[in-house]
């Protein structure tokens, strides 16, 4: 008898269900003809749902994201109304403080 190279793997169990099914998976793909050929995969097929169900997971918390961005966009817009407004009160008083300052100098002189 010959002697002959052999290669043994262990793998624990997860870990080799996560190999065998999200690298293989990207092995098909990249070696695939078409499209069609990898629809006609059952594993592939199996993956392909997993796929699915993760982006549209993925899918739904973007959206989530998107409403707590247009919500954050709302609180800035208030705020910046707010400071405006401020900004208009401050304006007010600075000019009734020069008219302030003005008739204070005037008094002073006289």
């Amino acid at each position: 008898c010959m002697p002959m190279p052999a290669e043994i793997q262990v793998h624990h169990e997860n870990i080799l269900d996560l190999k065998e099914s999200k690298t293989h998976l990207l092995y098909e793909i990249y070696r695939a003809e078409s499209i069609n050929s990898l629809q006609d995969s059952g594993q592939t097929s199996n993956d392909t749902k997993i796929i699915k169900k993760i982006l549209e997971e993925k899918v739904k918390v973007m959206e989530e994201k998107d409403k707590v961005l247009e919500e954050k966009d709302k609180v800035i817009e208030e705020n910046a109304k707010v400071i405006e407004e401020k900004d208009k009160v401050i304006e007010e008083k600075d000019r009734e403080i020069e008219k302030l300052k003005q008739k204070l100098l005037a008094f002073s002189q006289e």
